[in-house]
């Protein structure tokens, strides 16, 4: 018995990737996060806010109390911040703080 011809609706589109067998999926498929991540201002704003912590840090370590456990700048980096990168920045976020890193930041506002 002959098989019915399928209808020609238009050009064939093109198959969906499969989803990741990790579950990976696409975060910019949220339009808030997609619109955040488009604006001019998101990174320097970003930048901004870790330049302060950088710069506080700095005066923290010239200027406060030679006394590692009460100086900030000591505090914030050796206990804050490598607890922070190792256990939430590297393995959620990867190379996200390259976007964000405020060394740069000075040079390239000027």
């Amino acid at each position: 018995m002959p098989v019915p011809a399928q209808p020609v609706t238009g050009p064939a589109r093109p198959r969906q990737p499969l989803a990741s067998p990790r579950g990976r999926f696409e975060l910019t498929q949220w339009g808030w996060l997609k619109a955040l991540l488009r604006a001019r201002a998101f990174q320097p704003t970003l930048m901004l806010i870790t330049l302060f912590f950088f710069v506080a840090a700095i005066l923290a370590g010239l200027v406060g109390t030679p006394a590692g456990s009460h100086n900030f700048g000591i505090v914030l980096v050796w206990i804050a911040w490598w607890a922070l990168l190792i256990v939430v920045l590297v393995p959620f976020f990867g190379r996200m703080w390259c976007t964000i890193c405020p060394i740069p930041a000075p040079g390239e506002w000027l």
